[in-house]
């Protein structure tokens, strides 16, 4: 799994300055998207890697996981968040407004 996020990270290097000469919206988003799932992969890669002994630094993954419990919450609820501002208002609700 180490070398897709490697592939996937050298692709992104070599895309990332290409639609510097183009309309940036769709390619911001594709890039944003690009490494929403790099950092999937990688979160999924540590979370399911076996236990080892690892050096006393170092906690392991299910720990690192509990820990950051809110970070997490907060990058998964952005998503959530932009879907919930592109939802319509009611004709009723814009009446009031």
């Amino acid at each position: 799994m180490d070398k897709i996020l490697f592939a996937g990270f050298c692709a992104l290097l070599v895309i990332a300055p290409i639609p510097l000469g183009s309309n940036r919206d769709w390619s911001q988003g594709l890039m944003e998207a690009w490494i929403g799932v790099l950092f999937t992969v990688w979160l999924v890669q540590k979370g399911l890697r076996p236990r080892t002994a690892a050096p006393a630094t170092t906690p392991p993954a299910p720990s690192v996981f509990r820990k950051n419990r809110s970070v997490l919450a907060l990058i998964w609820l952005l998503p959530v968040y932009i879907g919930w501002q592109l939802m319509p208002l009611p004709s009723g609700v814009l009446d009031a407004l």
